[in-house]
């Protein structure tokens, strides 16, 4: 360590490098503030999402058990020709109307 080497630096160049480096510092600060921010946000949106699904939990567990109380509805089929018979029977009626109004339009004349 006797062997130490120093060089001399100008005034000048050493006020840039001492402005650098305590610019370098307060950056670093303000990355170091947001790094903060970043987790608290981080924190907070973790529990928010744990909060959520609980809630949605016990949102499923009510809905299931009002389910479970509610009547169970009774559906019936129908069959094709079913549906064919009222297919058809609403187009003669239609047809019946139309061919009505027409009649209705031609006794206007």
């Amino acid at each position: 360590m006797a062997d130490n080497l120093y060089t001399l630096i100008d005034y000048k160049t050493a006020l840039e490098a001492r402005e650098q480096i305590l610019s370098s510092q307060m950056e670093i600060l303000k990355i170091l503030e947001k790094i903060k921010k970043f987790k608290k946000l981080r924190k907070q949106e973790f529990s928010e999402k744990n909060n959520f699904k609980v809630q949605l939990k016990e949102f499923s567990e009510e809905t299931e058990k009002l389910s479970n109380t509610l009547p169970k509805p009774e559906f019936h089929e129908l069959n094709e020709k079913e549906v064919r018979v009222k297919e058809i029977k609403g187009k003669k009626r239609i047809e019946s109307e139309l061919k009505e109004i027409q009649k209705r339009l031609g006794n206007l004349r």
